[in-house]
């Protein structure tokens, strides 16, 4: 029941673009989509940055499941519902940490959402974003 706490605190600050308060959940012996959290820190900030520029206050989280990769798990959509763009994140969790992060590509969400472009957070990402 704790994995649910530190899930719900990281959805609630990923969808409010809270990048102080996820940075304050993560921990720095993990990494994250195969980087440092410092390193996935920053790349949350140009993110976050991107969809403040376009005016985009707070994204929509849409819980779904992963087809694929970790067929059955709980995986979620952070929609921007203005623009369409989103990003799908699995996120595991262990004794209430959260011990990896890292994109879906295979996630069905549980109701239909109009997911129009999506943003991949990689090393290269600063220079992907769309804003």
């Amino acid at each position: 029941m704790q994995n649910d706490n530190i899930t719900n605190n990281f959805l609630n600050c990923f969808s409010k673009l809270d990048v102080q308060g996820i940075d304050r959940i993560m921990k720095d012996e993990y990494t994250y989509e195969k980087m440092s959290k410092s390193d996935f820190i920053l790349l949350l900030k140009d993110l976050f940055k991107g969809f403040k520029r376009e005016n985009v206050q707070e994204l929509e989280v849409h819980p779904g499941v992963c087809e694929k990769c970790n067929k059955g798990c709980n995986a979620y959509t952070f929609l921007d519902s203005k623009n369409g763009f989103y990003l799908d994140l699995f996120i595991e969790v262990e004794n209430n940490e959260i011990i990896d992060l890292y994109e879906c590509f295979n996630i069905k969400n549980s109701t239909d959402i109009n997911k129009k472009e999506r943003l991949v957070i990689s090393t290269n990402s600063s220079e992907e974003f769309p804003f």
